[in-house]
C-alpha cells in the first residue's frame, strides 16, 4: 500500500487526506488499518531472504537471483544488476 492511495488531488494543487498515515499504521486494535512501520518490515522481510538464501540453493528463485545479479565468493559482496 502506498500513501498516494490515501491523499487525493491534482497535480501540485493542495492535497486533501483522507486519514493521517500514523492512523494507517496503528495496530487494528487501536482503530488502525494494522500495516506497521514499512521501513522496519522492509527490513525483516530482507533479512528473512538473506538467512534463506543459502539453505535453498537449489531453488528456482535462488537460481533466478544468481542469473541476475551473478556468484559472489562471500555472498556479501555489492554488484550491479546484469540485464
Amino acid at each position: 500500500m502506498q500513501r498516494d492511495f490515501l491523499w487525493s488531488g491534482v497535480g501540485e494543487g493542495k492535497k486533501d487526506h483522507l486519514v493521517r498515515w500514523e492512523a494507517v499504521c496503528k495496530p487494528r486494535v487501536k482503530g488502525g488499518l494494522g500495516i506497521g512501520k514499512i521501513p522496519l518490515r522492509n527490513r525483516a522481510l530482507l533479512g528473512k531472504w538473506l538467512w534463506r538464501f543459502p539453505r535453498e540453493s537449489t531453488s528456482l528463485w535462488h537460481q533466478v537471483i544468481l542469473s541476475i545479479y551473478g556468484t559472489h565468493s562471500n555472498g556479501w559482496d555489492a554488484n550491479t544488476v546484469v540485464r
